[in-house]
């Protein structure tokens, strides 16, 4: 096959969880609260670099006897704290940030299902619980970002894609670039999720300059018309990543040759597969 996976044993550059926060204001006691639960965690997990959310983070005034620390004074008013680990060479390997709006994992050396499912629970089985009743929980998100590429540049695209279910005859007929978004809901046990999957083909630089074709197949998944408190939501949330995990496998499999399906492990065990 002349088209291989970005990485030796999966195509994956990112994938992404986002648990989205909706309701009432949260007051500034209580996302105090949610700050200082997110810098302890950050710190107990062994994130060595503490980032600030977008925005900026001030103080107002002085210390007064009895007042708040100065550190937490100042992070009362950010907009949101994050935490990430990066590698050896300065790349960010994990983040994950906590906004007044949303809680979103990052992870950018994938470690297959389990271990990304356990990263994320591990974040938010600390974090939600701190969250306050008046915030509901919706929808839950999951996103892939897959890579795949050839070093030749007259390798056919029928030969990563099929296109007896998703994709048109065409996009895999010849070898010039294109790009396809698709849209649709997965209905199963009278609840619907959204699926979302984007395909760009384009001549990309590799190492050394030399263009390759590559294909970066984008891939989302989502609850929809579901809200959880937020104590709720720390027990289906492991449930419900699972599901959008499934239907974003399949969602891939419907658009990738079986080749590459068994190239990249899409359908094999969560500790092995994708």
């Amino acid at each position: 096959m002349a088209f291989f996976p970005a990485h030796e044993a999966h195509a994956i550059d990112k994938v992404s969880a986002t648990i989205t926060l909706d309701g009432a204001p949260i007051k500034s006691d209580d996302w105090l609260k949610v700050i200082l639960a997110t810098a302890e965690l950050g710190k107990d997990r062994g994130f060595s670099s503490f980032s600030e959310g977008i925005g900026a983070a001030f103080s107002v005034g002085q210390p007064t006897p009895g007042a708040l620390p100065l550190e937490a004074r100042t992070q009362l008013f950010s907009i949101g704290v994050g935490f990430k680990r990066s590698g050896s060479d300065g790349k960010p390997l994990v983040e994950f940030m906590v906004q007044r709006n949303e809680i979103k994992v990052d992870l950018h050396a994938y470690v297959r299902w389990q271990g990304f499912r356990e990263l994320v629970l591990d974040i938010t089985s600390s974090i939600l619980p701190v969250f306050p009743s008046s915030v509901s929980v919706s929808p839950i998100k999951l996103e892939y970002w897959d890579r795949f590429v050839s070093a030749s540049g007259q390798s056919a695209w029928s030969e990563l894609f099929r296109t007896d279910k998703g994709l048109a005859a065409w996009t895999s007929s010849g070898s010039d670039l294109w790009h396809t978004h698709m849209g649709w809901f997965d209905i199963k046990d009278s609840r619907r999720r959204l699926v979302n999957l984007h395909i760009d083909t384009l001549d990309q630089a590799g190492e050394g300059g030399t263009l390759q074709k590559t294909a970066h197949v984008y891939t989302m998944t989502s609850t929809v018309g579901e809200s959880f408190s937020p104590s709720e939501a720390a027990t289906v949330l492991a449930t419900r990543l699972d599901e959008l995990h499934e239907v974003s496998k399949s969602a891939v499999g419907d658009v990738l040759s079986p080749t590459m399906q068994e190239r990249i492990s899409l359908f094999g065990k969560p500790e092995t597969g994708r």
